[in-house]
């Protein structure tokens, strides 16, 4: 290895050491890559390299960069690669579906919100820290946490198109019928938790727009409440009252 030593220095940094999880996230995304255009095999040997790379850092950066060295506090040296090691396990996840499954319009279904209501989750958290009263670990992570508070507000924001987009993909492109079915609701809750956690952070960090971006949100997250339960009504009506429990017993046993 042609940089051995510095290899060797980066590994107990705590502000470097996570970002060895950029090698497994990149070859996974190449292999994902290859695999929508047919390469199984490449995305087989890319996929291994990376899962066998991934346990193998999992173990060593964090017991290195966080359990490996004296200095403290630790979490001073914190930085948004830290989170490149849940990147690179979601990338893994990924490459192994891509390899087991094929991707199709059926698949999209309404469940994948739920990745922007966990961004949402977290923007709301970060939030609340930064409103909380000074302590020594408060004051000295309030600022960081408030920027990635931003960070993953923007990348919810961000999902919002791509998953309209993808129902649209879905249910227009592909022609799979729009019917009423209990995930539906998992729309609705990412939808209440973005209001809710844009209304917080502009509210922390002193952003406006952001504030008035969840009070709007608010409303489309009510509506879209309002229709689900509007829908579901109707499907429970024509369903079991109108068509009767005995019909629906006789269709669930044929």
């Amino acid at each position: 290895m042609g940089y051995r030593r510095e290899v060797v220095d980066d590994l107990p940094d705590a502000s470097r050491g996570f970002g060895f999880f950029t090698f497994i996230a990149g070859t996974d995304v190449l292999g994902v890559r290859l695999a929508m255009d047919g390469h199984h095999t490449v995305t087989a040997v890319l996929l291994a390299v990376a899962a066998l790379t991934w346990i193998v850092l999992g173990y060593v950066v964090p017991w290195t960069a966080v359990l490996g060295t004296s200095e403290r506090p630790v979490v001073a040296r914190a930085d948004g690669t830290w989170f490149i090691w849940v990147v690179a396990a979601q990338s893994v996840a990924v490459a192994a579906r891509m390899m087991l499954y094929p991707l199709r319009p059926r698949d999209l279904t309404a469940p994948y919100w739920v990745s922007m209501g966990a961004c949402a989750i977290t923007v709301l958290a970060g939030a609340r820290i930064v409103e909380m009263e000074d302590a020594p670990m408060v004051n000295a992570t309030r600022g960081l946490i408030g920027g990635l508070a931003v960070v993953f507000w923007a990348f919810a924001t961000w999902l919002i198109p791509v998953l309209v987009a993808a129902g649209w993909w879905r249910h227009v492109a592909n022609k799979v019928p729009l019917r009423y079915d209990a995930t539906v609701w998992s729309i609705v809750f990412p939808l209440g938790m973005y209001a809710v956690a844009g209304i917080y952070l502009g509210r922390a960090d002193h952003l406006p727009l952001v504030g008035i971006v969840g009070s709007a949100e608010l409303w489309c997250a009510f509506t879209v409440w309002c229709v689900a339960f509007v829908v579901m009504v109707v499907h429970f009506w024509r369903s079991v009252v109108h068509v009767g429990p005995a019909t629906v017993k006789t269709q669930e046993n044929a």
